[in-house]
C-alpha cells in the first residue's frame, strides 16, 4: 500500500498542476480579449503579476512533478527512466513548451517583444495545453497498469 501511494505523488502533483495552469490560461486569454474592440466595453483588468506568479509557479510544479515521475518509476517501480514510453517523451516535451512560454513572458514582463511576441507566447502555451490533454490520457492508462486495475 505504501508504493501505491507513492506513485500517487506524481499524478496528484501535476492534477494540482493542471488546476493552476488552467487558470493561468484564463488570465492570459482575458488579456488577449481585451486587445479585442468588441470587448472594450467588458472593462477587462489583465491580473497581470497573478498571471506571471502562477505561471512561474505552474512551470515549478510541473518540472518537480516531472522529476518524481522519473524518480518513481526508476525507484519505486524499478523500472527504467523511460519505460513509460510516450507518457515520459510527450511529458520532456511538455515541460520543454512550457519552460519556451515562460521564457517569452519573462520578455514581455520587461518590454520586450510588443509585436508578435505575446501571440507566440499564447501559441506555444495552448499548444503546449493541448498536449497535458493528451498527456493526461497516456498517463490514466499508465496508472490503470500500474495499480492493476
Amino acid at each position: 500500500m505504501a508504493q501505491d501511494s507513492l506513485i500517487l505523488i506524481h499524478p496528484i502533483l501535476q492534477t494540482i498542476s493542471i488546476i493552476i495552469l488552467s487558470y493561468v490560461a484564463y488570465l492570459g486569454w482575458q488579456r488577449y480579449k481585451s486587445k479585442f474592440d468588441k470587448y472594450r466595453d467588458q472593462n477587462i483588468i489583465f491580473q497581470w503579476n497573478t498571471h506571471v506568479r502562477m505561471g512561474i509557479l505552474f512551470l515549478i510544479l510541473i518540472l518537480l512533478g516531472s522529476i518524481l515521475g522519473f524518480l518513481i518509476n526508476k525507484y519505486t517501480l524499478e523500472r527504467p527512466f523511460f519505460d513509460s514510453g510516450p507518457h515520459a517523451y510527450l511529458g520532456i516535451i511538455i515541460v520543454a513548451l512550457f519552460a519556451i512560454g515562460v521564457g517569452m513572458g519573462y520578455r514581455l514582463s520587461n518590454g520586450h517583444g510588443a509585436d508578435n511576441l505575446p501571440k507566440l507566447h499564447m501559441l506555444v502555451n495552448y499548444f503546449g495545453i493541448g498536449l497535458v490533454l493528451v498527456q493526461i490520457l497516456l498517463g490514466i492508462s499508465l496508472l490503470i497498469e500500474v495499480l492493476g486495475f
